[in-house]
């Protein structure tokens, strides 16, 4: 009709996006093994000593669904039977051997003061929305069509295949960096306890935790940045850095999830507890801490 109330009241669609959706049937093999035990080294120091090791495949799918993309070649990779990676497009992590080691030392024969320290390596899982988003946006699964004016099909409907006149827009996918690795967590600390009285102790610990091969994820479909200048109303202008072409022109963003990023946390507390007696208990504490994140 021309009007966009009028559109409304006749049922006039002026544009429709069609999307499909996926179902998939996901699956992954997951192995842990450890051993732990303590050991009463002396009668002042005993020690705690253990190994862990995990294994956890990466997702496959049943039909093999799964797709990738290799920006060395600019094409996708498309899943297949086969080993592990050929049906995944990860390589498996294979290396995640986890030691744990732990002493607790009393000097006097007060057992008035202790010292206690440890250092354990820790991996993490991914993500489960990581891995739903990588799925379900690679490309083969979720597609979207455009149509306007005349080209809009009747609706509602139900359509078999996708109907014609529709418009693709450059897509957007999210894919898995083939090398990528579980998250790794590097923890030690050290400690000292007091007695100062029999219910009142103070106690100083350092505490130091550092993340390896933590997940983000990164657009890779971005070329040279161009500096361009903005006006801003009434006070000139200022420059802006600005990414304008695409190196694979056939999509949008490219977001590769990887296992790239890295923590470090230093942090000192200082405790003072009062245990319960006398109808009563406290426990104050002070951490003073940085973390950097890069």
């Amino acid at each position: 009709t021309g009007r966009a109330v009028g559109d409304l009241l006749l049922g006039l669609p002026s544009q429709l996006a069609l999307t499909s959706y996926t179902v998939m049937d996901q699956g992954q093999d997951m192995q842990f093994y450890f051993i732990q035990d303590d050991f009463k080294a002396t009668s002042k120091l005993t020690l705690n000593l253990g190994v862990r090791y995990e294994y956890a495949t990466p997702p496959r799918e049943k039909n093999n669904q799964f797709a990738n993309f290799d920006p060395q070649t600019g094409t996708m990779i498309f899943a297949k039977d086969g080993d592990i990676f050929d049906r995944a497009l990860i390589h498996p992590d294979l290396n995640n051997f986890a030691p744990r080691v732990g002493f607790a030392y009393s000097p006097l024969d007060s057992g008035r003061l202790v010292v206690r320290g440890g250092y354990g390596l820790f991996y993490g899982r991914t993500p489960a929305i990581m891995v739903g988003t990588a799925h379900s946006n690679n490309g083969i699964n979720v597609q979207t069509l455009t149509f306007t004016g005349s080209a809009v099909p009747t609706y509602p409907n139900r359509f078999v295949t996708p109907p014609t006149g529709g418009a693709a827009a450059a897509p957007s996918i999210a894919l898995f960096d083939p090398q990528f690795e579980n998250p790794t967590l590097h923890q030690a600390s050290i400690g000292v306890d007091r007695a100062l009285t029999d219910d009142i102790a103070v106690g100083l610990s350092y505490l130091y935790v550092k993340g390896e091969d933590l997940p983000r994820s990164a657009d890779i479909n971005i070329g040279t940045p161009v500096d361009t200048p903005v006006a801003i109303q009434g006070d000139g202008t200022v420059t802006v850095r600005r990414y304008t072409t695409r190196p694979f022109a056939g999509f949008a963003r490219i977001v590769q999830f990887q296992s790239s990023a890295e923590s470090e946390y230093n942090g000192l507390t200082l405790e003072v507890n009062k245990r319960y007696s006398k109808n009563w208990q406290a426990k104050v504490a002070y951490t003073y801490s940085k973390v950097i994140d890069t």
